[in-house]
C-alpha cells in the first residue's frame, strides 16, 4: 500500500534516532605524518604543510618536534605552526613540543586548522529562507580541529539597503551550539560563530540570505482515482486569480510513467524495504513497504525525485534521484550492502556501555543502527559523505545521548573506519515521578522527562580511519529524555538521568476527566521522587467575528505540545460568536475553525492560544470566503473522484500542513470550494 501525506508531517518513523544535518569542513587535509620525525627539518615541513588541515595537522607539527636530532631549529619553527592545529589553547600545546627542536619553537599559535561552519534553517519552512512575522531560524554551529570545549558566543547581524542593526539570539543556554533569531524581515544575515578564548577559530561571518515572503498563494493538491494511473499532483495559483474557472490537468497518463520499485540485494534476491519518494516540486510524499509487493506509483515524467530506501536487513539505507524513468532502472536492479562502520562506546572511567545505540546521517540519509555489546563495540552499516551522529546510551545509564553535527569523513570504498564515544564524567541521579487526580494514585499515565537546556559538551568522539586521512576529535554536545508509565502504585521509574533541569509532561489514561499536566524539576545527584497531581482543565471562552456569519460554526483546539491528547469535541459557535472550550493550562493549541455552510466564511487555522492557569478569554476573527471554481482532467477526460484538497502556501497562513478545503470531483470533473481570503489578497 502506498500512502501520501505532507512531508512537512513525516519524521523517519522507522528510525528511533532523529539527527540534526550540520556540515562543516576542514577535519580533513593532507597533513605530513608520513614524513614527520625524520629530522627537525622534516618534522617541521610536515607541520608546515599541514596547518591548514585541521587537527592532522596538529599531530604532524608534534612529530616534527621530536626529530629534535636535526641541526636546524629554524625549520623547527615551521613544525609549530601545525602545533596549533591541535586547537588546544592559544599558545599550542603542540608548537610548544615542537620548540624543543630549535630557538624559534612559540610559532605555535599561527596554526589555521580550526574550522567553524555554521548551518541556518527556518522552522517550519522546508524550501529556502523566507521572512515572516513570527518566522523563527535555528543556527547550528560545529567545529573540527579543536580538540577543546566549545564555549559558543553569537553575533548577528541584518544588513538592509546597506544599513545594519544587530539581532538577539535566544540560545537555549549560555554555551551551546544552537541559538534561535527572528526572522522578520527580508535582508542578509551576518552570522558568526565564536568559541570564547579560542581567537584561531575566528572566521569572518556567513552570509544568508532572507527572502521577502511571495504574494499570498493557495497550494492544490489532487489525489486521483488509483486506477486512473495519473499522478497526485500539487499546483500554486496566487490568492488574486482565484476568481474564474481553473483546470487543473494531471498528465497523459502513460503507462510508461507508472513506476514499480522492488530493491534487491547483491544476490538479486528481494530486499524488503521501506520507501519514500519526494521531490522539489511538492509538499507531500509517497511511502510504502516492499515487503509484500512492489512500491506501484504513477509519477510526472517532467518531475526529478528523491527516494530514500530503508531496507529491513543490515544493508545501509540509499539514495537515489531521478525522473521516473531513471528510478525504475535505479532501483529495479541492487541496492549494495555499503561501507562498513565499527566503534566502541565507553564512560569516563573507560567501562565499555552496553547497549548504546549508533545512527549516522548525511543529511537525510541515514545509516543502519549499531547497537554495542557488552564490550561496548558495534558495527553498522552507512554511505560515503560527510556525516553526522546521534548516540544513544540506554535508558538508566545516567549518560546524555551524545549529538556531533558534523565532521564525520566516510570516504567511498573505505572500508576501516572506527569511531569511539568516551563520554565526559556527569553527575546523575535516579528520577521517579508518582501521579494523582484528587489524592488518589493514577495508574497508566504516560510519563515524560526532557532536559530543559542542551548540554554543551558530554564527551568526545574519535574518528580513526588508518591509511586516510579522516582522523579527528570531535567535541558532542548531548541531550537527556526518556518515557515512562505509571505502575499500579501510581509511580513511573524514569531510572537515572544527567543532573539538571528537567520538564515533565504527564498524560492522563485514556478517558480521564483531568488534562495533560507540566512541571519543572531539577535532579541532584543524589536522585528525586517528586509528586505530581494532575490538572483538570480549564475553560476558553471568547468571540469569533464577524458576528452573526460565525453562528453555527466549530471551533477544534489541537494540542501543540508533547504527549497531545486527542483533539477534543469540537465547540459549537452559538448566537453572538459565542465558543467555549475545556483545555490543558499551559498547552499551546491551535484553534481550527470550521464555518457553517452558506455563511460565506473560509475554514482554516487562524489564531493560537496560550492557555493560562484559570483560562481567560479568546476572541479572532474568521475570514470571509471566496468561491473557487474548476475541473480536473488527465489522460484527456475529466477525472472523476479526484480528492482536491487546499491548503494555505507558506507563509500566509498559521499552520500549512491543515487543509483550508476539500472535495471531490464530480463526474465531469468539476469542484468548487469555498476559500477562506488570505491577509493582502
Amino acid at each position: 500500500m502506498i500512502r501520501a501525506r505532507s512531508a512537512s508531517l513525516v519524521p523517519l518513523a522507522l528510525l528511533a534516532l532523529a539527527l540534526g544535518a550540520g556540515s562543516c569542513a576542514g577535519s580533513v587535509g593532507s597533513a605530513g605524518t608520513p614524513n614527520a620525525g625524520n629530522s627537525g627539518a622534516n618534522g617541521g615541513s610536515a607541520g608546515a604543510s599541514s596547518g591548514a588541515a585541521g587537527g592532522v595537522g596538529g599531530s604532524a607539527g608534534t612529530s616534527g618536534a621530536a626529530g629534535a636530532s636535526g641541526a636546524a631549529g629554524a625549520q623547527g619553527s615551521a613544525g609549530e605552526q601545525g602545533g596549533m592545529d591541535a586547537g588546544v589553547s592559544d599558545a599550542g600545546i603542540a608548537g610548544s613540543a615542537a620548540g624543543a627542536a630549535g630557538a624559534t619553537g612559540s610559532a605555535g599559535a599561527t596554526g589555521t586548522g580550526c574550522d567553524v561552519e555554521v548551518t541556518l534553517t527556518a522552522k517550519g519552512q522546508s524550501m529556502g529562507l523566507i521572512a515572516g512575522p513570527s518566522v523563527l531560524g535555528e543556527l547550528t554551529a560545529s567545529v573540527t580541529g579543536y580538540t577543546g570545549t566549545p564555549t559558543w558566543s553569537w553575533r548577528v547581524q541584518l544588513v538592509v539597503g546597506g544599513v545594519s542593526t544587530s539581532v538577539t539570539t535566544n540560545p537555549p543556554n549560555d554555551t551551546g551550539p544552537m541559538a534561535e533569531i527572528p526572522l522578520q524581515k527580508p535582508g542578509t544575515l551576518e552570522v558568526q560563530a565564536l568559541i570564547v578564548g579560542a581567537s584561531m577559530c575566528d572566521r569572518p561571518a556567513i552570509q544568508f540570505s532572507i527572502s521577502p515572503p511571495a504574494p499570498p498563494s493557495y497550494l492544490f493538491r489532487v489525489t486521483p482515482p488509483s486506477a486512473s494511473r495519473l499522478p497526485i499532483s500539487e499546483s500554486l495559483l496566487p490568492a488574486s486569480a482565484v476568481a474564474g474557472g481553473h483546470t487543473i490537468d494531471l498528465g497523459a497518463g502513460n503507462a510508461s510513467d507508472v513506476v514499480s520499485l522492488s530493491p534487491v540485494d547483491a544476490r538479486g534476491f528481494p530486499l524488503p524495504s521501506f520507501v519514500r519518494v519526494t521531490s522539489e516540486a511538492f509538499t507531500f510524499d509517497l511511502e510504502a513497504y516492499t515487503g509484500m509487493s512492489a512500491f506501484v506509483a504513477p509519477l510526472s515524467p517532467a518531475l526529478s525525485y528523491n527516494v530514500l530506501v530503508v531496507p529491513d536487513s543490515s544493508v545501509a539505507p540509499m539514495r537515489f534521484t531521478g525522473n521516473a524513468a531513471m528510478l525504475q532502472a535505479a532501483l529495479g536492479p541492487t541496492v549494495l550492502a555499503g561501507l562498513p562502520v565499527t566503534g566502541s562506546a565507553f564512560d569516563a572511567q573507560g567501562a565499555p556501555v552496553a547497549g548504546t545505540r549508533v545512527l549516522l546521517r548525511n543529511g537525510d540519509l541515514p545509516s543502519t543502527v549499531g547497537v554495542s555489546g557488552a564490550d561496548g563495540h558495534f558495527n553498522l552499516s552507512a554511505r560515503a559523505g560527510n556525516l553526522s551522529a546521534e548516540i544513544a546510551p540506554p535508558d538508566g545509564s545516567g549518560l546524555p545521548t551524545a549529538l556531533v553535527p558534523a565532521g564525520i569523513m566516510l570516504l567511498a570504498q573505505e572500508t576501516n573506519l572506527a569511531l569511539t564515544m568516551t563520554w565526559v564524567a556527569m553527575s546523575s541521579g535516579d528520577l521517579s515521578v508518582t501521579v494523582r487526580s484528587g489524592g488518589a494514585i493514577v495508574e497508566g499515565a504516560r510519563v515524560r522527562a526532557d532536559v530543559a537546556s542542551v548540554f554543551a559538551s558530554v564527551g568526545t568522539l574519535a574518528v580513526e580511519a588508518p591509511g586516510t586521512f579522516a582522523d579527528a576529535q570531535l567535541s558532542a554536545s548531548g541531550t537527556a529524555e526518556v518515557e515512562g508509565v505509571t505502575d499500579a502504585q501510581g509511580v513511573a521509574h524514569l531510572g537515572r538521568l544527567p543532573m539538571g533541569r528537567y520538564h515533565i509532561t504527564v498524560a492522563p489514561p485514556d478517558g480521564s476527566a483531568n488534562a495533560v499536566t507540566m512541571a519543572d524539576v531539577t535532579l541532584p545527584a543524589t536522585g528525586l521522587t517528586t509528586e505530581i497531581a494532575l490538572a483538570s482543565p480549564v475553560s476558553v471562552t471568547g468571540t469569533l467575528t464577524p458576528i452573526g456569519p460565525t453562528t453555527g460554526a466549530t471551533v477544534t483546539a489541537i494540542d501543540q505540545g508533547v504527549l497531545a491528547a486527542p483533539a477534543p469535541a469540537p465547540a459549537p459557535v452559538g448566537a453572538g460568536g459565542a465558543y467555549s472550550l475545556s483545555l490543558a493550562p499551559g498547552r499551546t493549541y491551535e484553534l481550527l475553525v470550521a464555518p457553517a455552510d452558506g455563511r460565506g466564511l473560509g475554514a482554516g487555522v487562524f489564531s493560537t492560544v496560550t492557555v493560562g492557569p484559570s483560562g481567560g478569554a479568546h476572541d479572532f476573527a474568521v475570514p470571509s470566503g471566496v468561491t473557487w471554481s474548476g475541473s480536473v482532467t488527465g489522460a484527456g477526460r475529466p477525472v472523476a473522484g479526484a480528492l482536491v484538497q487546499v491548503f494555505c502556501a507558506a507563509p500566509a497562513c498559521i499552520d500549512v500542513t491543515v487543509a483550508v478545503a476539500q472535495g471531490m470531483t464530480r463526474a465531469d470533473g468539476s469542484l468548487s470550494l469555498v476559500l477562506p481570503t488570505l491577509s493582502g489578497q
